[in-house]
């Protein structure tokens, strides 16, 4: 027969403090491992997202909406008239970018040529500096983007390599890239001779999946290790 076994209060007290302590320590791990799913489950690649539709056509040798398929108009950079044909965009980093990490410029681009030759060679001109006076706008960089035509109406993408992607030094919440996108079709690597539309300029980017704690810098982030600075 097994006897009920009669603590002392000294021992109750003991055991009650580390049954409390046991079940803090509980519920810091639960709250962390559910903090950890909640980054795990939102970091990953993203897009900063340009619509081709959305970009000035100001100068005399911008391109020109036209007709792309039916009804549907898109952003034209003509293959000839005045060349280059450009324009300009600009782009302003969020605040759960991945400090540290290079990002990707890329463009998704068509044509609706039925029998399509030759190489497009996109470029884009670019310059990034940090904002709240932590930094001033560099002499450009340009990064050239060449694919050969697919078939009629087919969407291509054209990314920059690793080697050529924007890198971090200038980046964090708050930067601003300033873009300048064109097309020279008079360029001997351009061997495409139709119409390329610019359906978007993007850029690819890792988010940590955590925003940061100010809206100034300097920025911090708060993680499962504590608020660390970024």
């Amino acid at each position: 027969m097994t006897r009920p076994v009669k603590l002392s209060n000294y021992q109750a007290s003991q055991d009650k403090k580390k049954a409390e302590a046991y079940t803090t320590d509980l519920d810091n791990d639960v709250e962390g491992i559910v903090s950890y799913i909640n980054r795990s489950s939102n970091e990953g690649w993203n897009d900063f997202l340009m619509s081709g539709l959305t970009l000035p056509r100001t100068a005399a040798n911008a391109p020109a909406i036209t007709v792309f398929q039916g009804n549907i108009d898109q952003l034209a950079f003509q293959n000839g008239g005045a060349q280059p044909r450009e324009t300009w965009s600009a782009i302003h980093i969020l605040h759960d970018y991945r400090v540290g990490t290079k990002i990707f410029p890329h463009i998704h681009w068509s044509h609706n040529n039925a029998t399509p030759t030759g190489d497009v060679k996109w470029q884009i001109e670019y310059s990034v500096s940090k904002s709240h006076s932590g930094g001033t706008f560099p002499a450009a960089t340009t990064i050239a983007l060449i694919q050969t035509a697919g078939a009629q109406y087919e969407h291509m993408l054209v990314e920059t390599s690793t080697a050529n992607a924007i890198v971090a030094d200038e980046l964090e919440a708050d930067s601003v890239i300033l873009f300048r996108i064109f097309r020279d079709s008079g360029d001997g690597e351009d061997t495409f001779a139709d119409d390329a539309f610019l359906l978007y300029l993007d850029i690819h980017f890792q988010t940590d999946g955590v925003l940061t704690r100010e809206k100034v810098r300097p920025f911090t982030k708060k993680t499962n290790f504590g608020e660390i600075s970024v």
